[in-house]
């Protein structure tokens, strides 16, 4: 089985697709907060979570990967996507003026749509290199898609 986590709009066929809440009336699978799923531990192959974390306070953000970490099966794969603070800083401080005030806002602080919609840490390699070991995954690897626009966005591939 394969979990679509915290999966907002974005439901993926093939995925069990969990979110908090349903937006608009979208065919979420299952209601469940991520700190608490509703799953027995070891069950699924996979586990994709894209624009999640970053929503979470630093608080939160071990016990919900160590949730992800206790459901995925041993040898499956977790695959993360969060705003990349660092490039986003970056580009902002020395690149990029000519975005739009809202793109800015949108990267760095969220949507803003709904009242969790905002942004609550920071993360970049090193944050994510650092609490993926302290919950216990041994692997990850880094990528960047080079689409213009979505060059801020971190995927991970943690095993």
């Amino acid at each position: 089985m394969k979990l679509n986590l915290a999966c907002s709009r974005d439901i993926k066929e093939g995925y069990v697709n969990l979110d908090l809440r349903r937006l608009n009336g979208t065919k979420v699978d299952i209601l469940a907060n991520a700190l608490y799923l509703p799953f027995q531990s070891n069950v699924f192959e996979e586990i994709y979570c894209c624009n999640f974390l970053e929503h979470l306070s630093y608080k939160e953000l071990l016990p919900a990967l160590r949730e992800m970490k206790r459901v995925l099966q041993l040898g499956g794969v977790l695959k993360l996507c969060v705003p990349d603070f660092s490039r986003i800083a970056h580009a902002w401080l020395y690149c990029d003026k000519m975005r739009k005030i809202d793109w800015w806002n949108w990267a760095i602080f969220g949507g803003q749509v709904y009242p969790d919609d905002i942004h609550r840490c920071a993360l970049d390699e090193d944050v994510m290199c650092i609490i993926l070991k302290e919950t216990g995954f041994t692997s990850v690897s880094f990528s960047y898609d080079t689409t213009p626009g979505q060059e801020f966005w971190l995927w991970m591939e943690v095993y």
